[in-house]
């Protein structure tokens, strides 16, 4: 990481005006932090410096002084850290940095609906945001998944605003222990249209990883929020006992009626014996599952992934996860 330049101001100054600054008003910090170097490749556009050299001086500053560094609101800094990732298809880094944005503010602003809680709740309407474009695209992911799902027999209708009301609000209120799921759920979206970039580049064999591990984040997302729907009620260990028990508080709630086959396969042998099967949720489910102990057992498969599988997996698995929210979560 290149060290960024302070010629400008010595380090006595800097770690002076830092302790100033760190009173937890939002003002205070935002008046410090503007005038860091990350500020400036930001508005350059230089996504990559603006997000090291943000890294470097918050390191700096946690070394300098631990109590003043935990007492200043980082939201400022935390956010255009979180947009620069974004813009750097780094997904996760982007969602963590939304999520840390926002509880910066929930603590420090309460009861303000601030720029990283809109992207939370997938508010891509409100311009009070400078991430509103990113905000907006993964409200446009979730309003297509929900259009699919919606289609699929068996599925109980659901609509973006349900989401926000079950899901995404409840997740930076009353079930804050959820929002690890709610920043999956959105950088999985995310990712899935960057992975179908890359993935259209792929001619020789090689690593898979990528698609794999995006694959698994989908699988063990769905297999999350079967286990933390909010009446408290599941009591299986596993996906499979979740899934066939059939005292299972969940098996009845999202309507399986058969068993489901969870075992492991090739990626080509579970499209395969999905598309010959007959199509509906519990499908959908099933090939969730299936992939879930694939690649959750092993990261060493022989077999490839084309992008029309890819893509049609991940389908399965965005109509699982919302089955499990339009079932589980009402």
């Amino acid at each position: 990481m290149v060290k960024p330049n302070f010629t400008q101001i010595n380090t006595d100054e800097l770690l002076k005006r830092f302790r100033r600054a760190a009173t937890g008003n939002p003002n205070d910090a935002r008046d410090f932090f503007t005038h860091l170097p990350f500020v400036i490749d930001y508005s350059k556009k230089d996504y990559l410096s603006a997000f090291n050299s943000a890294i470097y001086i918050l390191t700096e500053l946690k070394e300098f002084d631990n109590q003043a560094y935990e007492r200043i609101h980082k939201g400022y800094i935390f956010y255009f850290m979180a947009i620069s990732a974004f813009m750097m298809h780094d997904y996760q880094a982007a969602t963590f940095f939304f999520d840390i944005t926002a509880a910066e503010d929930m603590k420090n602003s309460p009861g303000v609906r601030t720029p990283p809680l809109l992207f939370l709740v997938l508010d891509g309407e409100n311009p009070e945001q400078a991430a509103q474009e990113l905000t907006a695209n993964a409200e446009k992911w979730f309003e297509t998944m929900i259009g699919k799902y919606n289609d699929i027999s068996g599925s109980v209708v659901l609509t973006l605003d349900e989401v926000r009301q079950l899901f995404l609000e409840r997740a930076i209120t009353d079930h804050q222990e959820w929002r690890t799921l709610v920043t999956s759920w959105i950088s999985f979206y995310l990712e899935w249209n960057h992975r179908i970039h890359i993935l259209n580049l792929r001619i020789e064999d090689g690593t898979w990883e990528p698609f794999y591990l995006h694959l698994f984040k989908g699988c063990l997302l769905f297999e999350s929020l079967l286990k933390s729907e909010p009446s408290g009620q599941v009591t299986e260990q596993t996906l499979g006992q979740i899934l066939n028990n059939q005292n299972s508080y969940s098996r009845s709630r999202i309507g399986i009626t058969r068993r489901i086959n969870t075992g492991s396969a090739t990626f080509t042998d579970i499209v395969s014996e999905s598309k010959s099967a007959l199509p509906g949720i519990e499908n959908d489910i099933e090939v969730t599952a299936r992939l879930r102990n694939t690649v959750g057992h092993n990261l060493g498969l022989s077999a490839s992934i084309n992008l029309d599988e890819f893509n049609y997996l991940a389908n399965k698995v965005s109509s699982s996860c919302l089955h499990a929210v339009s079932t589980l979560y009402r």
